[in-house]
């Protein structure tokens, strides 16, 4: 009962607002490519967005549905939910006292980043869900259970089909098994699930890289990432706890750290364990501290040493693993005031950030208001251009939202029924002599991405130099320029 408590609180928080922010360019990348056809899916998941083919599949039919704002981003709502129970499941596993196993879960529940990305039509929700059914398939199958190392080759699996930065979780929680009771395992099952995992992994990671990204090849596709340090793990931490002051922050940093270390302490006021007791005691301290803490290292070394790989939204999946090391080591700690001043500690600094930590401005753009403002302004015979091309996702969805006929872009030169990629898309054949020709030009821009301003700077010295430009639309950084002759 608590854990289906906890994912109906989760649940709640959730949809409070799922419809409120615009869609942005993500979320309307999710709705072009899944609203398509299955030959238009099977190309976009096979190139572009390899990184989310399982969750690209599951929209495909969730979009025959509606294509609502709030319709497309319940998927993730309904993964997070589902994420929360597994959690009190595993929690309980993993601590005696059942409150504190639900404390752990409503953390994680209520958890401004875990939250913030239920309310976002990507991968990012399922994959968390997926990788902590797969961790509590590993514990039960520490633990002997029957067809758990089944559950966690199959969960693990669809987790790296949905998002690949899911198999360094599993590479963690495999690592774990290093320190697991040796009369606990077999040779056989666990070979069997990190080479099936692996296959699935490496499969990923090779049509990542071979396959074709439209314009770009695989690392240019990441290039907006930029360099990655040390500092990049801070700022996960201080996106996992609410963006607080960086004060405040700190002593976060030091309650939960403590946790966290506290559950590598041996269980006390309670009967002497047997010696495997003690083991898998250790162990799951050991699992936890690798899916969280070992995940994030993972990520920064594979970044900083081959390609800058380490984006916090695209690391949810360790978010589990650190709140559940934390709630391994409440569990520790003694005597119980201790436990409820770190509670009370986390509770207050939760709630002084919550809910204006869950809605990242960042991650809006007003295309609402830009149609809204626009409808009826742009005639049949104008000209579009939009920069960068994966502008053209946002603009393309609450066209559709909002039934605006609008003439189909030069640049990107693709019709309003195509699937896009990403990134800068070389501009087309002719495009100097199309914009001299047009009597009014209509620039899309979103500013600061993939070069957009260079490029709308180059237009402004070639074909469209000497125009009138009026800027007709701008607010937080989308900015539309009518040039008129």
């Amino acid at each position: 009962m608590p854990g289906i408590v906890a994912a109906g609180i989760c649940l709640g928080a959730a949809l409070v607002g799922l419809g409120r922010p615009d869609v942005w360019q993500d979320e309307a990348g999710t709705w072009a490519i899944a609203s398509h056809g299955l030959g238009d899916l099977w190309r976009a998941v096979t190139t572009a967005d390899v990184n989310g083919a399982l969750y690209s599949a599951v929209m495909h039919l969730w979009l025959k549905a509606g294509d609502t704002p709030a319709w497309l981003r319940l998927p993730s709502v309904l993964a997070t939910t589902a994420a929360t129970f597994t959690f009190w499941l595993l929690a309980r596993r993993l601590v005696s006292a059942r409150w504190v196993a639900l404390t752990g879960t409503l953390l994680f529940a209520l958890n401004p980043f875990v939250l913030r990305y239920a309310q976002e039509a990507r991968q990012y929700a399922l994959a968390t869900a997926l990788v902590t059914a797969a961790a509590l398939s590993l514990d039960r199958a520490v633990t002997g259970a029957r067809g758990a190392w089944v559950g966690f080759t199959v969960f693990g699996s669809l987790a790296i089909t949905a998002q690949a930065h899911a198999g360094l979780v599993l590479v963690c929680l495999l690592g774990s098994l290093v320190v697991a009771p040796r009369s606990r395992l077999r040779a056989r099952p666990v070979l069997a699930a990190a080479g099936v995992t692996g296959v699935v992994g490496a499969g990923v990671a090779t049509a990542m890289v071979l396959g074709d990204q439209g314009e770009l090849d695989w690392r240019d596709h990441l290039a907006w990432i930029g360099d990655i340090g040390p500092g990049d793990v801070l700022d996960y931490g201080r996106e996992l706890f609410g963006r607080p002051p960086a004060a405040v922050l700190a002593v976060v940093f030091v309650v939960v750290g403590a946790c966290c270390l506290a559950g590598a302490l041996p269980r006390t006021g309670t009967p002497r364990a047997p010696e495997t007791d003690q083991a898998m005691d250790r162990w799951r301290w050991v699992m936890t501290a690798s899916w969280g803490a070992g995940t994030l290292v993972l990520a920064m070394v594979l970044s900083m040493t081959v390609q800058p790989l380490f984006v916090n939204r695209y690391l949810l999946v360790a978010a589990p693993g650190v709140l559940l090391c934390a709630t391994l080591g409440l569990d520790r700690l003694r005597p119980p005031a201790v436990r409820l001043a770190v509670v009370g500690v986390v509770v207050v600094v939760g709630a002084s950030t919550f809910p204006d930590s869950v809605y990242d401005p960042d991650r809006t753009e007003p295309w609402v208001a830009a149609t809204a403002e626009l409808a009826g302004a742009i005639g049949p015979g104008d000209v579009l251009v939009v920069l960068p091309a994966d502008a053209s996702y946002g603009l393309a969805y609450h066209r559709h939202q909002q039934n605006w006929d609008l003439p189909e872009p030069v640049w990107p030169d693709r019709s309003w029924d195509e699937p896009w990629v990403y990134g800068p898309v070389p501009p087309p054949a002719g495009l100097d002599g199309t914009l001299a020709a047009a009597g009014r030009v209509w620039v899309f821009l979103r500013e600061e991405a993939w070069g957009s301003d260079e490029a709308a700077a180059a237009l402004e010295r070639g074909p469209l130099a000497g125009r009138p430009a009026v800027t007709v639309f701008a607010r937080d950084r989308l900015r539309v320029t009518r040039y008129d002759r």
